[in-house]
């Protein structure tokens, strides 16, 4: 199957779930062309063809006329969007539509951008319906889209979010700690990711103190940019906190998640998170708000806690880090989940099933 994965931005985590998966379709036997922006700092690695064709900053005419032009020349099996740049892109789309014989795909991994402007629903409503699928990556997201565009059940599917880390070779847990300073018989949950409000970390606060009054070895790593004065003003004056307040790069987000025992993400409202599938890829379990009922288990890969609520945060932790057993047993749950569903493979899996059903094979 020839597949032409396109991403214009080249920036940030669409650019390397772009990578990420034309990796493991390549991987697979099919042949993947990913067009990209020349921003990309992933274009210079060799083990996927990658064409940097759309520019830095504004994206104009010329780009998208060189766009089609690629993509008739390579005729494609299968065209899968990620990114959708501007307005004028739905032309692109109705050209493909009308001059190229490609299956026309886009994953939408936000239903509407996070800051809409008045014209958003019209416009995307519209560059949604024009597609032979659309994906998303949850039920929640599901109804959302099919509310937003009319489209039939099968106009719409549900791929999971991978994790972006996955693939690099995991340190041991003793390792991961020595490297990081960190004592080896210290019990570690990790915060990771942007240090909001809206992600929970003032009831991860709270929480950490109510643990170490049952387990005094308990300290909680927050990890991540962190855009509130106050919020970081808190971090350092809480007691059993260790923070990394800053961007960190793959491997050094590999080694935290080595490192720690449990993953927490009690998050106020629905969120889709790649945090879930990088914690499953280490074999970490989580605590997680009830938002995240898709991708948690309850006592098999985690618990799901109460949104807002410290207290039932503290039990879902101690009930991991009380029992050694407990935490074997979720933490090899996690990791089967991990090293099938949500790996990079099992991902890529599950698009070209997509694939193939929308072209009839």
């Amino acid at each position: 199957m020839k597949v032409m994965m396109v991403e214009p931005s080249g920036q940030g985590k669409l650019s390397q779930y772009a990578y990420n998966l034309s990796r493991a379709l390549i991987a697979s036997g099919h042949s993947v062309s990913l067009v990209t922006g020349q921003a990309d700092r992933l274009k210079e690695k060799s083990d996927v063809p990658m064409f940097p064709l759309f520019p830095e900053g504004l994206i104009g005419p010329r780009s998208y006329w060189r766009f089609f032009k690629f993509i008739r020349s390579e005729n494609p099996d299968i065209v899968h969007i990620q990114w959708v740049p501007s307005a004028p892109f739905i032309v692109v789309v109705g050209l493909m539509r009308r001059w190229v014989r490609a299956k026309i795909i886009c994953t939408a991994h936000n239903v509407m951008p996070h800051e809409s402007k008045f014209y958003h629903s019209y416009f995307f409503s519209r560059f949604y319906s024009r597609l032979d699928r659309v994906l998303v990556h949850s039920r929640f997201d599901r109804k959302e889209m099919l509310a937003l565009t009319g489209l039939a059940d099968n106009g719409v599917g549900v791929v999971p979010v991978p994790s972006p880390i996955g693939w690099k070779p995991v340190s041991t847990k003793a390792q991961a700690r020595t490297e990081l300073g960190l004592d080896a018989d210290d019990q570690l949950v990790l915060f990771f990711g942007y240090v909001s409000r809206e992600k929970g970390i003032e009831e991860s606060l709270s929480a950490i103190g109510l643990v170490r009054r049952q387990a005094g070895k308990a300290k909680l790593l927050v990890v991540g940019e962190v855009g509130d004065d106050e919020v970081r003003e808190k971090i350092k004056n809480t007691p059993g906190v260790i923070a990394e307040l800053a961007y960190v790069s793959n491997d050094r987000a590999a080694t935290y998640f080595s490192a720690c025992d449990v993953v927490v993400l009690p998050y106020r409202k629905a969120n889709q998170s790649p945090i879930i599938p990088m914690a499953y890829s280490f074999g970490r379990p989580v605590v997680a708000t009830k938002h995240q009922i898709e991708t948690v288990i309850p006592g098999e890969t985690g618990y799901l806690v109460e949104p807002c609520d410290p207290g039932d945060l503290a039990k879902g932790i101690i009930d991991i880090l009380d029992k050694k057993s407990s935490l074997r047993t979720l933490s090899e749950g996690a990791a089967a989940l991990g090293a099938g569903t949500y790996s990079n493979e099992g991902v890529a899996q599950a698009n070209v099933d997509v694939y193939k059903e929308v072209l009839n094979l």
